[in-house]
């Protein structure tokens, strides 16, 4: 598929129904790390670590079966679908690493919330390569050959989107994965600051930066980039959804595939 072109809506399912099996047990895991979340101040890390284990050898095993008794095979992939999943890993790296100084994985009422992130990431990255399939449809299509085939001859290529479109879809990318980033930085900064900042005024020390009712003190030149990166949210966040719901409903540049453009909702109500 052409980079930057329009998402294909069929590949998101829409129901618990539509879902892949694997998908569904995402969902179970998702959940009981958040129940584990909750929980979490109850319990050491060596216990909520052997309960996500024992979990995972579960839903592993599951999945395996499923898999046995419907004849799946893994379909062939292409590099760049390798390129996807690693950045996927990469970036729920960078997310997570950027919300330890603040909720450090050491303490146990925070460390379910990395777990449930990591679930995440991993998942991505197993879709991106075809090992995880999200629609039941997707997953019945690797179950209906005996063995993984390279077709012979090589398919009609998906039409691309007009360039315009390509080119509006690929620059609101750019911008939300820069107001990602910035984000981003900006939790790891802050928490960072807020964590060696001092209960009072010192020589080095001598901005204020209130969190959850209280106030420490930073150095100048924190202050300067926290309050530098807090104004960038501040207008790039709300900036960057209001400008993805124009392109999507009033300009017609698919970003979200399960979400009808203001054309597609006026011609299916015709």
């Amino acid at each position: 598929m052409p980079l930057f072109n329009s998402p294909k809506s069929e590949n998101y399912p829409r129901k618990w129904s539509e879902m892949s099996f694997d998908f569904k047990l995402m969902f179970v895991w998702q959940g009981s790390m958040m129940i584990l979340f909750m929980t979490g101040s109850n319990f050491t890390i060596r216990q909520e670590l052997s309960f996500a284990a024992i979990l995972m050898v579960v839903l592993f095993s599951a999945s395996l079966k499923n898999r046995s008794s419907r004849g799946w095979h893994w379909q062939p992939v292409e590099s760049k679908q390798f390129v996807w999943a690693t950045g996927s890993l990469l970036l729920t790296s960078v997310f997570l690493y950027a919300a330890s100084p603040q909720f450090p994985p050491s303490n146990p009422g925070f460390f379910p919330w990395y777990l449930f992130g990591i679930g995440i990431g991993f998942m991505n990255a197993l879709s991106s390569i075809g090992l995880v399939r999200q629609s039941e449809s997707q997953f019945s299509a690797d179950c209906q050959t005996n063995a993984p085939q390279v077709p012979a001859v090589s398919p009609t290529p998906e039409p691309a989107d007009p360039g315009w479109q390509r080119f509006l879809r690929g620059a609101f990318t750019v911008a939300f994965v820069a107001v990602w980033l910035t984000g981003v930085t900006f939790f790891y900064l802050h928490g960072k600051a807020i964590h060696n900042g001092s209960p009072t005024p010192t020589t080095t020390q001598t901005d204020p930066i209130t969190e959850h009712g209280g106030t420490v003190y930073v150095a100048h030149k924190e202050k300067v980039m926290d309050d530098r990166l807090l104004m960038v949210l501040m207008i790039g966040v709300p900036s960057v959804m209001a400008v993805g719901a124009i392109l999507h409903f009033l300009v017609g540049v698919k970003l979200f595939p399960n979400a009808p453009t203001l054309k597609e909702y006026l011609n299916r109500r015709t």
